[in-house]
């Protein structure tokens, strides 16, 4: 009886969660509630993450019975694989195909071919090496489900640690953005507005030369009709051509407009953001930023140099090679020795603190996203139209890189366990995960990752400083 009142506390907890992330998480991550299924979606993968790192939790600190703990540890991991291995990818594409593909056969037949690829590319080909290898005994079918999607968020994880180790010294150091002034922001919108005034009128002269057409069609013949209709058909006929003209120039103006928008929008933050850094919270909050960006400039060198895997060997004694991990580690065995030792607590810690690292860093990561899109666009020839700014399909791929993330923490941490207190989470998740060869994946991704971003910000840092230069210029001169 006491185990069902505390599965249902902790069900309680979750559904508070839920609760949140649907009303507040995902408007603010989607600019729109209108989708209702992502946003379900969403909130559902949300929460069932949450749950798996407070059962993580419970399993450290014994907190409730073993027999609650197994069966709320079945429960919510086949809930996360069903969520990240069919439901979020699934309506993921789903909207993603939705405003290129109208046609619902269609749509339905493109979603299914690419989700049955990506399955295939999941299970045969996603990684080089064999999920047998990686787990320290052998493994039924479901086992090896949960080791690769810990596997592909070890990898999420190190990918998105490197661009934010990279992206928190580039953002606080090296990259500094015109700085926006109240005649910059009316200067925009003054554009905006003229923009609109454009569109409208296009949007008239379209209207009149329908009506003529119309009137035309209405005066003439049948005959002289049916001609008309084969002319505009084959494109031939004046009236036709000129609608069609007008039509481009409108959608141009209208992708002009969108453009614009994002433009300032973008400086209205900017803006907001230097009128907060005056202030004494912005002075203390930019102090703070800069000591982080110093220890992810640590973490850059210690990754090139100490743990570089492809200068040698990654061994054991390296997880003790950041002095701020190793720390924490001795503090934690200090306090629960009997929970495994300093190279456990490292391992695990250094993981956890991975994800501090990105979530430390993730205004940075947006900053540098945004410079490199802009950078993009403006090199491309031809810019494809934005993704509307309501678009569910970013806050999805945020919910499968929370879930795998969460996936990834219980299973290291399964791994480091001591056998004596880890029973519960062995029956849910199955055998352990291989240290070395988990370790060695993660400090291989966070390199090359660590490497592109660098490359990637020196080549886009110089395009975008030579544009910011010219709108100077041109502002000066205008």
């Amino acid at each position: 009886m006491f185990a069902v009142i505390q599965a249902v506390l902790f069900c309680v907890t979750g559904a508070v969660v839920f609760v949140g992330a649907l009303q507040f998480g995902y408007p603010k991550l989607a600019s729109s509630s209108s989708y209702t299924v992502p946003a379900y979606v969403f909130s559902l993968t949300v929460s069932i993450s949450y749950l798996l790192a407070q059962l993580a939790l419970c399993e450290v600190i014994n907190l409730f019975e073993s027999t609650a703990r197994y069966y709320l540890w079945e429960a919510t991991v086949d809930s996360i694989l069903c969520l990240l291995t069919v439901v979020v990818p699934v309506v993921a594409l789903w909207y993603s195909f939705d405003e290129f593909l109208p046609t619902s056969w269609l749509h339905v037949v493109v979603v299914v071919v690419t989700y049955a690829l990506g399955m295939f590319a999941f299970f045969h080909i996603a990684l080089p090496f064999d999920f047998d290898t990686i787990t320290r005994e052998s493994a039924t079918w479901g086992e090896s489900m949960v080791a690769r999607v810990a596997v592909v968020g070890v990898i999420c994880m190190a990918l998105l640690s490197g661009i934010g180790t990279v992206s928190a010294p580039f953002a606080s150091f090296v990259y500094k953005p015109r700085q926006v002034s109240q005649q910059d922001l009316d200067r925009l919108q003054n554009s905006i507005d003229a923009t609109d005034s454009m569109i409208a009128s296009k949007r008239e002269s379209l209207r009149v030369v329908h009506q003529q057409l119309k009137s035309k069609n209405e005066q003439e013949p049948s005959s002289n009709r049916m001609m008309r209709a084969m002319k505009s058909f084959l494109g031939n006929d004046g009236i036709s051509r000129e609608i069609a003209a007008l039509q481009t120039e409108i959608g141009a103006l209208e992708r002009m407009k969108r453009s614009l928008l994002g433009d300032l929008d973008s400086m209205n933050s900017r803006y907001r953001a230097q009128l907060y850094a005056s202030t004494a919270g912005g002075q203390v909050m930019d102090l703070f930023q800069k000591a982080f960006a110093l220890y992810c400039m640590y973490r850059i060198i210690n990754s090139f140099v100490i743990r570089n895997p492809f200068i040698m060997r990654w061994s054991q004694s390296q997880t003790s090679s950041d002095p701020v991990v190793l720390t924490m580690a001795h503090l934690m065995h200090s306090f629960f020795p009997q929970w495994g030792q300093v190279e456990a607590w490292t391992r695990q810690l250094g993981f956890l603190f991975s994800g501090v690292v990105f979530v430390a860093s993730i205004t940075s990561v947006v900053a540098t996203y945004q410079l490199v899109r802009r950078a993009m666009q403006s090199w491309m020839v031809t810019t494809p139209s934005p993704v509307p700014s309501s678009s569910p399909v970013s806050p999805l791929l945020m919910a499968m890189v929370l879930g795998t993330y969460a996936i990834s923490t219980c299973l290291i941490l399964r791994s480091n366990l001591p056998p004596e207190i880890s029973s519960a989470i062995t029956e849910a998740l199955g055998a352990p995960l291989d240290n070395d060869i988990v370790q060695a994946l993660f400090d291989t991704v966070f390199f090359l990752s660590s490497m592109a971003a660098v490359v990637v910000l020196t080549i886009v840092s110089r395009i975008k400083m030579q544009e910011e230069d010219d709108l100077e210029a041109g502002m000066k001169y205008e």
